[in-house]
């Protein structure tokens, strides 16, 4: 998929705000929508992002954004199978977005999303 169409996806309601790095679920999310949780970390950390999605073949991506930028992702990985995985060296301490969006086809029933720090 193109980037631009990433921009586009409207937001399922997730919580949002600042949270603690605990796993977490998204539930029953909608073809071409997204969810956007924000989390602070500190530069040099290691951070694991681990999508498991309950259906085979749904393409879910996964991106990060640091600040208030959503527009300049500084990490993107999209995949179709059950598991999509992210992993980077944070450059800066500051806060970041987590997306997770649904490409399809077909609502995603459960994502479970797990973030790791080292």
């Amino acid at each position: 998929m193109p980037a631009s169409d990433w921009w586009g996806l409207p937001s399922a309601s997730a919580g949002g705000g600042e949270a603690t790095i605990a796993p977490y679920a998204i539930h029953n999310l909608q073809e071409r929508q997204h969810v956007d949780k924000r989390f602070n970390f500190k530069q040099d950390q290691r951070l694991i992002i681990t999508v498991n999605n309950n259906r085979r073949n749904m393409n879910v991506a996964l991106m990060v954004f640091r600040g208030n930028d959503l527009n300049n992702p500084i990490q993107r990985v999209q995949q179709v199978n059950q598991t999509c995985r992210a992993e980077l060296i944070l450059p800066m301490t500051d806060s970041y977005t987590v997306r997770v969006a649904n490409f399809g086809p077909g609502i995603a029933n459960t994502l479970n999303v797990t973030i790791d720090t080292r």
